[in-house]
Formats: C-alpha cells, sequence, structure tokens
C-alpha cells in the first residue's frame, strides 16, 4: 500500500490545456497564447500610432501600405513575423465606418477583408475605375 502513496501520475500539456467541462484542468495552451500576441501586434502596428509603428511603416512602407507588401529576404525578424500573421489577423478585423480615417482600399470595413485583395482588375486598386 505504501508503495502506490508516491507514484505521480503525468499528463500531457494538450490533454491539461482542455476547459473543465471536457475533462481538463482549464490551462490554456502556450501556441494559442503567442499567436493572439502576435495578432495583437499586428493591431498595434496599424491602428496605434507609436514611434516602433512609425519606424516600420517608414522602414517598409514607404510608398504603399502595409497590407500590399510581402516578406522579402534581408528584413527583419520582427517584419517578417508580422507579414506572415497579417492575413489571419485582417480577418478577424472589421471597422465601423463614422468620422474617422478609412482607406477604403485597404481597411476591412464590409467584414470580407480588404476590397484590394477581392479586386479583379488588374494594376493597383487605386488606378481602378469605378461607374
Amino acid at each position: 500500500m505504501e508503495k502506490d502513496k508516491n507514484k505521480h501520475h503525468l499528463a500531457s500539456w494538450n490533454k491539461m490545456s482542455f476547459p473543465f467541462n471536457e475533462g481538463g484542468i482549464g490551462f490554456r495552451s502556450i501556441q494559442d497564447i503567442c499567436k493572439s500576441m502576435e495578432y495583437k501586434q499586428w493591431c498595434n502596428f496599424r491602428y496605434k500610432p507609436s514611434l516602433w509603428s512609425e519606424f516600420l511603416m517608414d522602414k517598409y512602407c514607404k510608398r504603399s501600405h502595409p497590407i500590399s507588401k510581402k516578406c522579402d529576404t534581408g528584413q527583419s525578424q520582427a517584419w517578417k513575423s508580422l507579414m506572415t500573421n497579417k492575413k489571419d489577423a485582417e480577418q478577424h478585423i472589421q471597422l465601423r465606418l463614422h468620422s474617422g480615417d478609412a482607406r477604403f482600399w485597404w481597411d476591412s470595413w464590409l467584414g470580407m477583408g480588404p476590397l484590394a485583395s477581392h479586386s479583379t482588375g488588374g494594376g493597383r486598386p487605386g488606378k481602378i475605375a469605378v461607374s
């Protein structure tokens, strides 16, 4: 009987990170926390003016919008991280139209992503004629 008293039962992190009602302990998954912080970093870059966002805009987005930029070699790790997460983050962002600063082609104000990504015409989105 005394041998059974000191036994430890190990469980994987995946099993422990389930909610209580699904048999877990309720811990949050580390991958989910990291991904949410990366999405928050993208939102802060896009919508909150700061020294960091101004620096990245001046360095990488001189003539174009961040949505249209692609990841390239020789760029910083922070910029590459932003570029890999922007597509997933933008799917969950929806802006409300009222008096403010909205970019017609680049902001997701219809709930289906930026209009520039749904454009079928060639050329730059700002040059497309609307009749």
